[in-house]
């Protein structure tokens, strides 16, 4: 009886385990990292107190409130950053009032329900009366951000089908506010924009421009009015693109949608789909283009993100010198096949950019990875690995190869008399290249390492490419509520010309100290030498 007992409390056991499992598996929450720029008021943007918000944030929000499968978390990327973390497996869902064209619906995999229906207007000089729609715009200027826009795209696919009425536009990467005062000048003649957008910067900032709204039938030629979703082409992502659809058709038959749309973009976007008119403001925009006050006192907001500036280029720094250091023994000593694997190494980091190592770094290691999984099983995940280490790991092996460089310089140019000097004095030969060589080499090389460290220290205003948001990032977006670029650049400059002039100091006091400590031994080395003789 007692071993029947046993054989069924083992059995028990092992039911409720089971069970345990089973329900743990069935409340099981995936999470989904959505990738967003950040930039784009009034869709996802940093407000005053630096917390994510806008429409699609907000949208995004209400989802996760109705789907409890899921939870959504956002990362801040570049826009075009959105798609290659898609494409890498980074982020499941993309946020940023994506619009369709082929190129993109033929990779990414785009919600069968739009969330928002935007209209394309014409902003001009309040006092033009030569353009009412987009026959009048051949041999009229406009500039265009060279970033796969959907206003780059109109342009080249206009000019192509109008060829003896082109118009006359040009690519540039300034900011909107830029441009907007550009119009009001003169300097260019008109900007095709997202309704929306130029509604929010008339209500934050007091322009003065004409808006002239499309009709349906040439919004459609300018851009697809709907904003997506997007996933990528996967089993999940068709999982995840159904719930969202569904959760989205709730959302705005319970009115959520409408009264979020009212909220963050002004008015009902959701219920009236219909192109209407915008009404024409005629506020003074001229006055304060440039506000002076504002450069420093965004300056303390801005530092709050130096700690990770400086967290990128000491870790990179100190690994790269490293490295650096074992690369220059391996080439100073030519030892057999290592030489020539650091050889095609340094020339590659050498003739490449550093943002391609960034993106290779950044995207390319998931997508290794997934190779990896596919072929040997195996269930490896970069989503819970900071994007700040790779950005740390592009950083550090692309300094390594110069590192390595100015100190092979070094090694080589130490004067030889001097180690057979030490030789002859009863040193070993590790003593002497610690104690004679590589303190007169680091001498001779530390102008170039000083160089290459103040290169690193700006190269890292990169890193935003790789959703880290350092100093320039932080200016960037703080730019991005007030659409005070300009001003946001400068505080951005300034901080960085700070950090070198701090540095440079300090690395010719490190240098000074150097070359005293070098001609001490030398001094000594010299003493002992005649000591010998005598």
């Amino acid at each position: 009886m007692k071993k029947r007992h046993r054989i069924f409390l083992v059995i028990g056991v092992i039911a409720l385990l089971l069970s345990g499992c089973s329900t743990q598996k069935k409340n099981e929450v995936t999470k989904i990292l959505v990738g967003t720029d950040g930039d784009t008021r009034p869709y996802t943007y940093y407000d005053e107190n630096k917390q994510l918000t806008g429409y699609d944030i907000a949208v995004v929000k209400a989802l996760d409130d109705l789907l409890p499968q899921y939870q959504f978390e956002f990362e801040v990327t570049e826009f075009s950053s959105i798609f290659a973390g898609i494409d890498s497996g980074r982020y499941q869902m993309g946020a940023n009032n994506i619009s369709k064209n082929e190129e993109r619906e033929r990779k990414y995999l785009y919600g069968d329900q739009y969330y928002l229906y935007n209209n394309a207007v014409i902003v001009t000089n309040k006092d033009r009366t030569d353009i009412h729609s987009l026959k009048d715009l051949a041999g009229k200027t406009t500039p265009v951000k060279p970033s796969g826009s959907f206003l780059q795209a109109f342009m080249e696919k206009y000019n192509e089908d109008h060829p003896d009425g082109q118009i006359a536009y040009f690519y540039s990467e300034q900011d909107n506010l830029k441009t907007y005062q550009d119009i009001m000048n003169g300097t260019v003649d008109f900007l095709l924009s997202e309704e929306i957008i130029i509604d929010t910067m008339m209500d934050e900032y007091n322009l003065d421009l004409q808006i002239i709204p499309l009709e349906h039938e040439e919004t459609i030629q300018v851009m697809k009015p709907e904003g997506y979703f997007i996933f990528p082409k996967t089993s999940e992502g068709e999982k995840l693109k159904s719930d969202v659809d569904q959760a989205i058709l709730t959302l705005i038959d319970n009115g959520t949608l409408s009264e979020l749309s009212k909220e963050y973009l002004g008015r009902d976007y959701v219920a009236n789909i219909q192109t209407t008119a915008t009404e024409q403001t005629t506020n003074n925009g001229m006055a304060n283009l440039f506000d002076l006050k504002l450069v420093f006192t965004q300056i303390p907001k801005i530092l709050a993100y130096l700690p990770t500036t400086l967290l990128i280029t000491v870790v990179s720094a100190a690994i790269s010198f490293i490295l650096g250091f074992v690369i220059a023994i391996v080439k100073h000593k030519k030892i057999p096949v290592l030489t020539q694997f650091f050889n095609f190494y340094v020339s590659f980091m050498r003739g490449t950019p550093i943002l391609v190592q960034l993106y290779l770094t950044f995207y390319g290691i998931p997508i290794l990875l997934q190779y990896i999984n596919y072929y040997q099983g195996t269930a490896y995940s970069t989503n819970s690995i900071p994007p700040v280490l790779f950005v740390i790991i592009a950083f550090a092996f692309n300094e390594a190869a110069y590192s390595s460089e100015s100190i092979r310089a070094g090694l080589e140019a130490v004067d030889k008399g001097e180690q057979e000097a030490a030789l002859s004095m009863g040193m070993s030969p590790l003593q002497t290249f610690f104690r004679i060589t590589l303190p007169e080499a680091l001498v001779i090389a530390l102008p170039a390492l000083g160089n290459s460290l103040v290169g690193l220290i700006k190269g890292t205003s990169l890193a935003f490419t790789c959703a880290v948001v350092d100093i320039t990032a932080a200016g960037k977006i703080m730019a991005s509520r007030n659409y005070r670029y300009f001003e946001g650049y400068i505080s951005v400059a300034l901080i960085y010309w700070a950090m070198t002039i701090i540095i440079s100091w300090l690395l010719k006091k490190l240098e000074k100290k150097l070359k005293a400590d070098e001609q001490e031994v030398t001094d000594d080395v010299e003493s002992m030498s005649l000591e010998k003789e005598i």
